[in-house]
């Protein structure tokens, strides 16, 4: 898997065709070499119904699949007929600061969320991932963080939120009663910091508060 298209055609025009067909015999000489199926990452422009570019890489490729709202859609499938979406859900990777990809459940997910309302507190990993999100990119938006980072539901989301900002870990910002923004505050960077410096797997720790 080469990622991206574009950093691997450095002196080529991803809007030119012929360009685009360089990529394509080179892609086509390693799985005929190697065996392996060969895939290209590459993004969507400003219409994010279509790959950016030259119309002719999807005419080109024998698959096309399109990874969007974390549901996998099969565009094009030219030696059969196209999957059914898969909807996905990121979790963390015990030990690891990573990631794995799982297909939905939407029973199991369901019941996680119950799980996590009768304990009476949200999902301190789910905290903590939260609050790292805002520290790592302070634009980021609530439904990036709800969907990308935590994969929940609204519901879940409005709980991990309040209890963050209970406990003075986020600011919002209100208009009326919609949330507007949101923000990591100095109290919740610290508690980051801190889980960083207690453990090398912060997932896999306690979560102390801040000193101070």
């Amino acid at each position: 898997i080469f990622d991206t298209q574009a950093d691997h055609m450095p002196s080529g025009d991803e809007d030119k065709s012929s360009d685009f067909t360089i990529v394509k015999l080179a892609a086509q000489r390693i799985s005929k070499a190697t065996g392996a199926a060969v895939g290209l990452v590459h993004h969507t422009g400003w219409d994010d119904s279509r790959e950016r570019g030259s119309s002719r890489q999807r005419q080109a490729l024998d698959v096309v699949m399109s990874v969007k709202s974390q549901t996998i859609s099969n565009v094009k499938q030219k030696f059969g007929p196209t999957f059914d979406p898969i909807p996905f859900v990121l979790e963390a990777v015990q030990g690891q600061r990573s990631v794995y990809v799982r297909r939905a459940d939407p029973a199991k997910d369901a019941m996680g969320d119950l799980i996590g309302k009768a304990t009476g507190q949200p999902d301190m990993e789910k905290c903590r991932l939260t609050v790292q999100a805002l520290v790592d990119d302070p634009s980021v938006s609530a439904n990036a963080i709800k969907q990308r980072v935590l994969s929940i539901g609204n519901d879940a989301w409005v709980e991990i939120r309040n209890w963050l900002e209970m406990h003075e870990f986020i600011a919002l910002e209100r208009s009326g009663n919609k949330v507007t923004a949101m923000k990591a505050t100095d109290k919740g960077a610290e508690w980051i910091a801190i889980l960083i410096e207690s453990t090398d797997d912060p997932s896999a720790g306690t979560y102390p508060e801040p000193r101070g």
